[in-house]
């Protein structure tokens, strides 16, 4: 291939990851933003006299915006390794077009699924939503 077709193919990969990156981060984002919202929801609805008995259906929004946002940061994680790794190699000139363009996420995701879990940017929102459902529950009954 001539040069200048090599560089406009590495451009645009290098677009390709960072416009997946970006996207994975905003639904990221998405998952926080819509677990406060659903909670704050659920919150206002059942923690009236009649409903308290049923306070422990708002712990499943916050459970499952929990896997799904631990999810999005896992794979933003690979991809980022992937971007720097294309990066290096791009640096060190010993890149191959072809290769470089296919990569695998099948290793890596189970592993960042699991430090996304526990980092402090997810784990910290999620427990302090479930804390605050807590007080709020004694509060009212």
């Amino acid at each position: 291939m001539s040069g200048k077709i090599e560089l406009a193919i590495t451009q645009t990969h290098i677009s390709t990851l960072q416009n997946i990156i970006a996207r994975l981060s905003n639904y990221s984002m998405n998952c926080k933003t819509w677990a406060v919202t659903l909670v704050a929801a659920l919150c206002v609805v059942l923690f009236d006299p009649q409903k308290i008995c049923y306070f422990y259906i708002i712990f499943a929004p916050i459970v499952i915006f929990w896997l799904f946002d631990c999810y999005y940061l896992g794979l933003e994680t690979a991809f980022r390794t992937i971007y720097d790794t294309f990066l290096v190699d791009i640096a060190n000139e010993n890149t191959n077009i072809v290769d470089d363009m296919k990569f695998s996420l099948k290793k890596k995701r189970l592993c960042n699924f699991f430090k996304a879990m526990f980092s402090i940017s997810t784990t910290l929102l999620y427990v302090a939503l479930a804390f605050v459902v807590f007080v709020l529950y004694f509060v009212i009954k």
